[in-house]
């Protein structure tokens, strides 16, 4: 569960920079869009991390029925994360760049 909401956060951090540029930069000053892209990547590294362990978990129960259930649709869901994340820094930072 606890990747699932830190997939979402390294999602909606980016979201929100593409959103509100002006709203973060007076909260969190001039170099608000690295802190937003670091914590968005640190988001996702521990998201993938923590749906690692959890597959570590089912393999020392060695409970093999629900790591094979489990196993390819988390393979898809932390390709999926990386790519969308990194698409969204990337944006991020193109429009950071474009700002006065």
């Amino acid at each position: 569960m606890i990747s699932i909401l830190l997939g979402f956060l390294a999602w909606l951090l980016p979201l929100l920079g593409l959103t509100q540029p002006v709203l973060l930069k007076r909260w969190l000053g001039e170099a608000w869009f690295s802190l937003i892209i670091f914590v968005s990547m640190t988001a996702c590294t521990l998201a993938i991390w923590f749906e690692l362990y959890a597959q570590y978990k089912r393999l020392i129960i060695e409970d093999y029925s629900a790591m094979l259930d489990i196993f390819p649709s988390s393979v898809k869901f932390g390709l999926f994360l990386i790519i969308l994340t990194f698409i969204l820094n990337i944006f991020l930072l193109c429009r950071a760049r474009k700002l006065p």
